[in-house]
């Protein structure tokens, strides 16, 4: 109904317009139109860099103005040439003529006019059709049932008579949209509609490097755009969110989504599984299976100490270790608390021995001074029987013998736990992943199903896929 009454109201507005304005003036300005549609999308890449100039940032409004803007001026020169066409035919009529052939030019250029302002309408109603089929065909798939706006349920209505009526087939032929837009459309509308998929999303392997920026983490941790996706709030809602707008403002970001394999990615949502990928199996978001890397640790540290056992596996219970493989060849490894983790790994301090004394016996000024200094002696036997004849040498003072702390092999845990940067490369049946820790560490991999396995020397580490 909504297109029926849009065209309606378009034909009666340009038939008018037609007769006010007449035959020549809506015949330029319809030859315009037709030159403006054409033109619209072929130079708007060189209006494009006018708008970062005035403040536009925004990545859609940066889509959608250029070409607008195209239209308008192609419009208004054309509006131009029409004046100054019907002038020139106006004068002659005016100056050159009698009224009897003037007012018959003017009745005959005023009804003509009708006839001109109906195929202008034809053209315009395509037009305001492709603009509904292509904007429709995203709202429909983002707007919830309940808390519509207006303006969304609108064009909602109207998308959806466009079908109804078939002129979307014939709005279709002109649909001068690149496909990738539609495939985008596919995959917002997926995610919108089964919220669950967002963390399958978060582990689709192009998306990878871009999880690791602030932007995303930040985002991620927002419990207010969470409960908007959950609530199914308006996309508007959802486009127009702090976080959302901080996104589509960073270039990087907006041309590293450009890039997507979006039709891989709507596979992956649907099915778990991405084409593109999948001979990869290292790739994506791996997190420490506890229980699987004990039981494998126990079988090989059989001599390990009960006090070194315990303190490896307080280690690799504190460190919530995860690996993250890359498209690009980069690894990074994460460990949470690793300052308290390698404390674990420092020895003991050495015991001092302590001084022993006598029990119910005290030290006096004359041992006291003794022990300070072994060859002092007591004034009052210098008084009495003289001095005693002083060594050449000294006595040594004596010898504090420690005894020897048992210096055993280094704990596990220096091999177990590391973290940082790193790459992976692929060896047949088995990668090669190397580290930046402290130093590099090199280690094999290999995966069996949803399990990675990371061979460092004789310890092995499970991990299982997010």
């Amino acid at each position: 109904m909504t297109i029926w009454i849009l065209a309606v109201l378009v034909f009666a507005f340009l038939a008018w317009m037609g007769y006010l304005k007449g035959a020549i003036r809506v015949t330029v300005m319809l030859v315009g139109l037709i030159v403006a549609a054409i033109l619209a999308l072929p130079l708007a890449h060189w209006v494009k860099p006018l708008f970062p100039m005035m403040g536009v940032v925004n990545p859609y409004l940066l889509w959608i103005l250029p070409p607008i803007t195209v239209f308008i001026l192609v419009q208004l020169i054309f509006a131009g040439i029409a004046f100054l066409v019907h002038r020139q035919v106006a004068l002659y009529y005016k100056y050159k003529t009698d009224d009897v052939h003037r007012i018959r030019w003017e009745r005959l250029n005023n009804r003509l006019g009708i006839c001109v302002g109906l195929g202008a309408g034809c053209v315009y109603l395509v037009l305001f059709g492709l603009l509904i089929y292509i904007a429709g065909y995203l709202t429909v798939q983002v707007t919830a049932e309940e808390n519509v706006p207006t303006t969304l349920a609108l064009l909602n209505t109207a998308r959806s008579d466009l079908q109804t009526t078939g002129l979307d087939k014939m709005v279709a032929k002109f649909d001068p949209t690149p496909p990738s837009f539609y495939e985008a459309s596919d995959v917002v509308g997926l995610v919108y509609r089964n919220p669950l998929l967002q963390s399958r999303l978060s582990g689709y392997p192009a998306l990878l490097p871009m999880e690791e920026r602030t932007e995303f983490q930040e985002l991620a941790g927002d419990k207010d755009f969470i409960e908007l996706f959950q609530r199914q709030e308006p996309i508007t809602r959802v486009l127009n969110h702090p976080r959302v707008q901080a996104l589509a403002k960073n270039s990087d970001i907006v041309q590293g989504i450009a890039r997507l394999d979006l039709k891989d990615l709507r596979q992956y949502l649907e099915t778990g599984i991405s084409p593109k990928y999948e001979e990869e199996k290292i790739l994506g978001r791996w997190r420490l299976d506890l229980n699987a890397t004990l039981a494998d640790l126990k079988k090989v540290l059989t001599t390990l100490p009960a006090s070194s056992w315990k303190n490896v596996k307080k280690a690799l219970t504190m460190s919530g270790m995860s690996l993250t493989a890359m498209p690009d060849n980069k690894v990074v490894v994460k460990v949470q608390e690793k300052e308290s983790i390698l404390k674990l790994t420092q020895a003991p301090p050495p015991t001092q021995p302590a001084a022993v004394s006598r029990p119910g016996t005290a030290p006096t000024a004359r041992s006291l001074a003794a022990r300070a200094d072994p060859n002092a002696q007591d004034p009052r036997m210098l008084q009495r029987y003289g001095g005693r004849p002083s060594s050449a040498q000294p006595a040594p003072p004596p010898v504090l013998v420690l005894p020897a702390q048992p210096s055993g092999p280094p704990s596990p845990i220096l091999k177990l736990i590391f973290s940082g940067d790193g790459t992976w490369k692929n060896e047949g049946d088995k990668y090669k992943v190397v580290v930046n820790d402290t130093k590099a560490q090199t280690l094999a991999a290999t995966v069996r199903a949803d399990t990675l396995f990371l061979v460092k020397d004789d310890l092995r580490l499970v991990f299982e896929k997010e």
